[in-house]
């Protein structure tokens, strides 16, 4: 079904790229591969694997761009339905540059561009996020050590999402953390199992930030569980997001951060809605850095 599908509809100059894209499929045994590269067998099963987003209309099928566009539609729709609502009682979300972070301890935030490098990690490199890790860090030194969670140590396997390529280093900014902060207390966590690892007060498990039962049997694994710091860093999908945000709500300490990494700018108007939801209770806000967004609550 599937190769008359292809043959009759695809042109003959794909028709090969498609088909193994399909033989790929067929041969995959991998559960996290099979994951990624599940569900790319025809036009209209593919769609139809978006249920929520899908028109209700005959035909939707045939116009592909209907749901794409009702799919992208929906955070900036909910953000103007949400302004109609309890407006008094919502307050304005921060917006900020990363430039205007890293001044509250210079000696600290040197301290942590030079390890995070030494580590392999990007947070000092292509992304200049230790800036703003400093000014959190700095704020909460008086919490005693520090507890810090991290949703994603960065793969090394190329043929996984998010990989870092082979030259990657798993647990990058995990080791940095520790070496920055000497007594702190570090998890870490990764769908990937093969890159997970125990060191000096390092201890990492699986998790699926898609799936948010596997948040709970993550925790179940850490001495821990209410953290300082827990950072997002893994899948940087909204959804995926939003499972770390759902569960660090419930763990993380009083006058503790919640860190998501890697927001493009234009996935910020998906972020709108929670944000204009979560500052009626929060501080929270969004920091324009070198190559992406940071969300903080």
């Amino acid at each position: 079904m599937i190769r008359s599908f292809i043959k009759e509809y695809a042109p003959k100059s794909i028709f090969k790229i498609l088909k193994s894209i399909y033989d790929l499929y067929r041969r995959s045994s991998n559960p996290i591969t099979r994951r990624v590269t599940s569900g790319f067998t025809t036009h209209y099963d593919f769609l139809g694997k978006l249920v929520i987003w899908c028109p209700g209309s005959q035909n939707w099928w045939r116009y592909p761009e209907l749901t794409i566009k009702n799919t992208n539609l929906y955070p900036e729709l909910l953000a103007k339905i949400q302004s109609y609502v309890d407006q008094n009682d919502t307050k304005e979300w921060e917006e900020g540059v990363s430039s205007s972070y890293g001044l509250r301890n210079p000696a600290l935030t040197e301290n942590l561009w030079k390890i995070f490098r030494e580590h392999g990690s990007d947070k000092s490199t292509v992304n200049d996020y230790y800036l703003i890790y400093s000014d959190f860090i700095d704020r909460l030194k008086n919490k005693g050590p520090l507890r810090i969670l991290e949703i994603g140590l960065g793969t090394n396997n190329p043929k996984l999402v998010s990989s870092m390529g082979p030259s990657g280093r798993p647990g990058a900014s995990l080791r940095a953390f520790r070496d920055a902060l000497p007594e702190a207390r570090v998890y870490g966590a990764d769908i990937d199992t093969d890159i997970l690892f125990t060191e000096e007060r390092i201890v990492t498990a699986a998790v699926d930030q898609l799936d948010l039962p596997s948040f709970d049997r993550m925790c179940e694994s850490f001495d821990d569980q209410v953290f300082d710091i827990i950072i997002d860093d893994g899948l940087h999908a909204v959804s995926a997001n939003m499972g770390t945000l759902i569960f660090g709500l419930s763990h993380i300490s009083e006058g503790g951060v919640i860190v998501i990494e890697d927001i493009s700018l234009d996935a910020i108007i998906a972020w709108r809605p929670v944000l204009n939801i979560l500052s009626k209770d929060y501080t929270c806000g969004v920091v324009e850095c070198k190559s992406a967004c940071i969300g903080h609550l």
